[in-house]
């Protein structure tokens, strides 16, 4: 399997339509945040905004352009990498994944249409105290978790070539952190008391996902470069407009048959070792449940940005 070049050269046919599947789900959930950016200015336009449901759509609109930004958009995207470096087989479980991912985001966004809806500013999830939004995130968070298990289950990178094994060692190692994400929300979801007041709540059931996931991003982003910086390698330049921004990709995609997954591994994927160590050692309300999740991501990320 190649992914160079033209990413989806090569590829079977069935990978290909997955993935596009999954790219036009993120375009579109990206279009959409940006329909809500929109909506910030008009509620607070006088007039407009007593046209907008709840007393103070503001704060609705802001979660929701975060979350389908930042959540919907860049796991959509990173799920369309999984798509392409996946083998086709059991195609059927991104398909029931999308859907699922699509309906759960239809409903997140329609989550202020109950009308007052207290909106909670949680740390990487700000969410909607709406059943609308509650149901839609955990369907998306299923569905995102469902590609990430089917990437496990297929995907062998140490059996790819050796100019593309790095990009696929990434989504391997981005898929993984997906799965450690949706384990700490459900553990956070299993530890943290329910009678908690909902703004601690949320913040406590988020702090752990949240932190991991900047690691599997980084890795999806981490295979996006390697990809295309191993174009020329191929036989494939890359567009004008993109090639000036490759030179840092390239001295790591260059030697990618001998050093390269090393440094992948050493870059995004080791540091996801430490995630189960710090669910199971602190429980989610503690000091130290909350610094360890912060170092490490300020260490296991630092040197891939």
């Amino acid at each position: 399997m190649t992914l160079s070049g033209n990413i989806s050269a090569g590829l079977p046919e069935a990978s290909r339509r997955l993935a596009a599947a999954w790219f036009a789900f993120a375009v579109a959930a990206l279009g959409v945040s940006t329909l809500y950016a929109l909506l910030l200015i008009a509620s607070r336009t006088p007039g407009v905004g007593a046209l907008l449901p709840g007393h103070d759509f503001f704060y609705s609109a802001l979660a929701l352009h975060v979350d389908l930004s930042v959540i919907v958009w860049v796991l959509a995207a990173g799920s369309a990498l999984l798509a392409l470096a996946s083998p086709p087989r059991a195609a059927w479980v991104g398909w029931l994944a999308l859907a699922l991912g699509v309906g759960g985001a239809i409903l997140m966004a329609l989550g202020p249409l109950p009308g007052q809806v207290e909106v909670l500013k949680s740390n990487y999830v700000p969410v909607l105290r709406s059943w609308p939004f509650l149901a839609g995130l955990g369907m998306f968070g299923a569905a995102a978790a469902s590609m990430a298990l089917r990437t496990v289950a297929l995907l062998r990178p140490w059996k790819a070539e050796a100019g593309e094994r790095p990009a696929m060692l990434a989504v391997y190692g981005a898929a993984w952190g997906v799965l450690l994400a949706a384990l700490a929300a459900g553990w956070g979801f299993v530890l943290i008391p329910g009678i908690l007041e909902p703004a601690a709540y949320f913040e406590m059931l988020f702090w752990g996902p949240g932190h991991i996931l900047q690691l599997a991003n980084m890795l999806f982003m981490l295979a996006a470069w390697l990809w295309l910086a191993n174009a020329p390698a191929r036989g494939t330049p890359p567009d004008t407009r993109t090639s000036s921004g490759l030179g840092a990709a390239w001295g790591l995609a260059a030697p990618a048959g001998r050093y390269g997954s090393r440094v992948v591994l050493f870059l995004g994927v080791f540091p996801l070792l430490a995630v189960p160590a710090l669910l199971f050692a602190y429980p989610p309300a503690s000091a130290e449940f909350k610094t360890g999740f912060t170092e490490l991501m300020r260490w296991g990320s630092w040197l891939a940005a």
